[in-house]
């Protein structure tokens, strides 16, 4: 080795070392730094919207993808570095933990513990591991997990987090009154921070919320603990504790809180919400005027956000449910709509908007000579579905029930839905019973009936087409495996279930085992006379009558496996009646289904023709 040589070399050792480190480096701090990003849009978002239910953005889970790439290639590069190896799983638990890959994040967490025992991200990684459990419905071992971190003395954010999920998983399965329950002898523990037992009131503020318990909510939301909290969740319980008056209709109290709130320097960001709230407090008091003023502030304040959306939604509201004008409505919920369908009034108004532009549709659409009520019928499930207009729902069914005109498949529908909506939406069961009893009088031996007879909790007594088919079908299977004579007995029992009940789920099953039957005759020694080809009828039939059904499909495969076409088909009906037109056609059957003539097994070889609606041929 030359002397030059020997003095470069270490130089040339040092600069490599410090490449490699650099590019180490590098790596890590762009995965961190993609985290960061996720991270704060994240919490930008909810700091416009608390409630906001979205998991991730495309955006945010973009970034995280980014830093769970990056994590990935620094491990799989540098698998002996023992500084940066344990932040890089801990940081793609994270990463998956918040995408709600749960599976994945549960890996990483057990990754770390494995492979770093020592690191100092374990302790906040055990938790949140027990919280992947938990999230994931897996229980069982999310109360172990839990456990183990208790047991081991955690204090700071580990203990909060710890037991805020071990309440959470106490309440699992059990009602939100036990778990209110559960939730106020935890605040009694002595040694409790400041943190952990705000986080506790807010939890136990949501839940008597939801229970309707007012002035426990309030108690909760306005704890002493919550001025602890930034203002964005310190404004959040204070909203809560408002909208509990106006629950109560105490909506001067609410309105007077609201005035104090838009005051509060640190809730600049929130006036344009604390408006909204100010708005619904003088249409409690019904002085709509002042609440559409305030609610026409709200968008130029702050045109793009969940307190817009729901200014115009409110706003499209009133022209709906209180004056009826719908074009006017419409475009209000448009406006919404248009703010962002990512916030709750904005998804709401986009779905009202909709069933408006569908209503007129339907009141321009001319009458169904089959269907005559299928636009009034729509209609009232769009009122009652989508518009929450239980009354406006309520007399379009009246009206089609009230028809002289006869709807088959509506009016039928009509009588058994206005006695559903008395009973379920309107809370009167009188009427609801007296509205089922004219189903059955009405409508007897049908769906409707029978579910009617159920719901006024009588005796079963309705037989409907399906029942009977049924029962038929049962008689036919009964010969068929008893051993019966298949042409004399079995196919003609199960020709009866076509024949006489076409409409029903068991008429395709009938007719796709007389088709099985008939071709195994084929294939006996010796075969059959005419067996095959009236196989092939029953399989052309099956497939054009009924080919949404799984039957059918499979008689359309048969088809094609043994190459028979159309034409084939065309031949066997022109043989029996001369004329091919009157063959099944696609999408269901003719005014009048083609005859077809049939070789029976009588010594006298005689032939026979028999409508295959009803009564089928002998397949």
């Amino acid at each position: 080795m030359s002397r030059r040589f020997k003095i470069l070399f270490p130089g040339l050792m040092l600069l490599s070392l410090l490449l490699g480190g650099c590019v180490y480096f590098n790596t890590f701090f762009n995965a961190q730094k993609a985290y960061d990003q996720a991270i704060r849009m994240r919490e930008k978002r909810l700091a416009k919207d608390p409630e906001d239910s979205v998991v991730v953005t495309p955006e945010e889970k973009l970034k995280f993808e980014r830093a769970i790439a990056k994590c990935s290639k620094l491990l799989e590069l540098y698998p002996e570095r023992t500084d940066y190896g344990p932040k890089a799983l801990f940081l793609m638990g994270e990463s998956y933990l918040l995408m709600e890959d749960y599976g994945m994040a549960v890996e990483k967490y057990e990754e770390l513990a494995r492979y770093y025992p020592t690191a100092p991200q374990n302790p906040l990684a055990e938790i949140h591991r027990a919280k992947a459990f938990y999230l994931d419905g897996k229980m069982l071992k999310a109360r172990d997990a839990v456990q183990i971190v208790l047991k081991k003395n955690p204090s700071g954010e580990i203990l909060r987090e710890a037991l805020l999920l071990a309440a959470h998983m106490e309440m699992e399965g059990d009602s939100a009154s036990a778990g209110l329950t559960y939730f106020e002898k935890f605040l009694e523990q002595k040694g409790l921070s400041d943190d952990v037992r705000a986080d506790v009131h807010w939890e136990a503020a949501k839940l008597s919320f939801n229970l309707g318990q007012w002035e426990r909510a309030r108690g909760h939301a306005l704890a002493p603990e919550h001025n602890i909290y930034a203002d964005k969740f310190k404004y959040r319980n204070e909203r809560l504790a408002l909208l509990c008056k106006y629950r109560e209709k105490q909506f001067a109290d609410g309105i007077d809180e609201a005035k104090h709130l838009y005051k509060q320097k640190g809730y600049g960001p929130y006036r344009p919400d604390i408006k909204v709230l100010m708005g619904r407090g003088r249409e409690g008091l019904g002085d709509w005027k002042a609440a559409e003023n305030l609610y026409r502030q709200v968008p130029r304040m702050k045109p793009r956000g969940a307190p817009a959306a729901e200014a115009f939604y409110r706003l499209g509201d009133h022209y709906f449910e209180v004056l009826r004008q719908e074009d006017s409505a419409k475009v209000y919920f448009d406006s919404s709509a248009a703010v962002g369908q990512s916030f709750e009034f904005g998804a709401l108004a986009a779905e009202k908007s909709r069933a408006l532009s569908r209503i007129a549709e339907l009141r321009k659409a001319k009458p169904d000579s089959v269907q005559p009520h299928y636009s009034s019928f729509m209609i009232a499930e769009l009122f009652l579905f989508n518009l929450s207009q239980v009354d406006s729902a309520l007399a379009r069914l009246n009206q089609i029930v009230a028809s002289n005109t006869l709807d088959s498949t509506h009016t039928i529908r009509a009588a058994y839905a206005r006695a559903y909506i008395q009973e379920e939406f309107k809370k009167n069961k009188p009427v609801g019973d007296s509205l089922y009893r004219y189903v059955l009088e009405k409508f007897p031996n049908t769906e409707w009936a029978k579910q009617a007879e159920k719901n006024l909790g009588l005796k079963p007594t309705v037989q409907t087409d399906e029942d009977r088919a049924h029962t038929l079908f049962l008689e036919a299977e009964k010969l068929r495996f008893g051993g019966e004579d298949v042409s004399k007995k079995v196919v003609p029992a199960y020709r009866m279930v076509y024949g006489q009940y076409p409409r029903t789920q068991f008429a395709p099953k009938a007719l796709f085992v007389m088709a099985f039957l008939r071709e195994g005759q084929a294939h006996e020694l010796p075969p059959v006379h005419g067996s095959l080809d009236s196989a092939k009828v029953a399989y052309y039939t099956l497939n054009k009558k009924y080919h949404n059904t799984v039957y059918g499909r499979i008689a359309g495969d048969k088809m094609v496996y043994a190459n028979f076409t159309k034409a084939d088909m065309d031949s066997l009906f022109t043989k029996a009646n001369g004329d091919s037109s009157k063959v099944v056609s696609e999408g269901g059957s003719t005014s009048t289904d083609a005859a077809v003539e049939d070789t029976t097994e009588e010594e006298t070889g005689k032939k026979r023709k028999e409508v295959l609606e009803p009564g089928v041929d002998d397949y």
